[in-house]
């Protein structure tokens, strides 16, 4: 086992032990007998609720498929986060009207969401529009001069945006429905990029005749209404197929969301309760900075019963049981998934049995365990 390393050199990290070897290691392509894939069936059988699989890229989506995920959840902003897909993201927030890359933004989110598609082998794929946090992709370092390349400018103008649009709290700040709402140009352009990815994938021969669009950070009604009416006009001047349906749907992920949950239900087809940054919201806790600084003392010394982004905590669970109450009240179609680190926990699963909650969304190592807990007997009482 390795006890040291240089930069730069190759290590390989064995994820089950945590075991770190010198060196790149050969990998086993993991193969589970007929019996788990069984059991893991029946489990699905008897279960009322799926479990989806937060999965962002094409290899996930099929990792996910290979441990029976139902679904998949990836975020738009995770497809472009290498080479010159990142360029082209951070050129298209950063860069101003005359200067952004649209059209390449188009091309490449297109191929992106094709292979997607691809991967998911015409399983339910709900793609979850642009929420990228300003300072995860704020160019940094020789990001700087490859962005200013391609915008044509300085890099000290590069830098002096940024700057400008660095936020004291970005979490909460303009991101989601936010950014979605004021860059109209943006949001048509990823619309057209699922239209024309899901397209070439259905050329390819994959099955399925519904384009599912995800609304990130909503909190309030107007916000759905309007980014639904543009998505519906960009994606039908866009088609070229028929018979096909785009269905959209909204993140839950602040408690105004969830107390006006009734108005907003008049705008969509499904929603997407958004665990992580509604449990933050509700407890008033900065995630990231929490287990730094407080939250371990809260746990040690029982303040806190169990960590609230690892245990469904019972006032968000309240406020989600209310929030699909109202719903279901407006629009009985509606459909409801629970996703988050907590989506996996057997309270949310005994909690998501009993509200009548259609899935689940989980890490990809968590779907064999989530299956398994979904089914009904092991589902009644809640346990760590």
């Amino acid at each position: 086992m390795l006890s040291s390393a240089h930069q730069g050199k190759s290590v390989s990290v064995d994820g089950t032990t945590g075991s770190v070897y010198r060196g790149a290691l050969d990998n086993l392509t993991e193969q589970w007998p007929a019996s788990v894939h069984n059991c893991l069936s029946a489990c699905e059988r008897a279960s009322r609720i799926k479990v989806y699989a937060n999965a962002d890229l094409p290899g996930d989506v099929q990792r996910s498929r290979e441990r029976h995920a139902a679904g998949f959840e990836p975020r738009l902003e995770h497809l472009l986060l290498s080479g010159r897909n990142l360029t082209t993201l951070q050129c298209v927030l950063f860069g101003r009207d005359a200067e952004i890359p649209l059209a390449e933004f188009v091309d490449c989110l297109a191929s992106e969401v094709a292979d997607l598609y691809r991967a998911a082998g015409g399983l339910p794929l709900y793609l979850r529009l642009l929420d990228p946090p300003s300072h995860e992709f704020e160019p940094r370092g020789a990001q700087l001069s490859l962005v200013a390349e391609r915008l044509g400018i300085s890099v000290e103008a590069v830098s002096k945006r940024a700057e400008e649009l660095r936020e004291i709290n970005p979490m909460v700040g303009f991101r989601g429905a936010r950014l979605l709402l004021a860059r109209p140009d943006l949001l048509r352009a990823q619309v057209i990029a699922m239209v024309r990815g899901f397209t070439a994938a259905k050329n390819d021969g994959v099955e399925g005749d519904e384009i599912l669009v995800l609304i990130p950070m909503v909190m309030d009604a107007e916000e759905a209404k309007r980014i639904r009416q543009e998505i519906i006009e960009t994606a039908k001047a866009e088609l070229q197929l028929t018979r096909v349906h785009v269905r959209i749907g909204a993140m839950v992920e602040t408690p105004r969301a969830a107390m006006t949950a009734g108005k907003i239900a008049e705008h969509v087809d499904f929603i997407a309760f958004g665990t992580n940054d509604l449990t933050a919201q509700v407890f008033g806790i900065s995630r990231g900075d929490a287990y730094k600084k407080y939250l371990d003392h809260y746990l040690s010394n029982e303040i806190l019963e169990s960590d609230p982004f690892e245990v469904l905590d019972d006032t968000v669970a309240e406020l989600i049981r209310a929030c699909v109450a109202d719903m279901r009240k407006v629009n009985r179609a509606i459909t409801f998934t629970i996703c988050g680190e907590q989506a996996g926990h057997q309270k949310t699963i005994a909690f998501a049995l009993q509200e009548g909650i259609d899935a689940v969304s989980v890490a990809i190592e968590l779907i064999p365990k989530t299956i398994i807990r979904s089914a009904p007997r092991l589902s009644q009482e809640p346990r760590a």
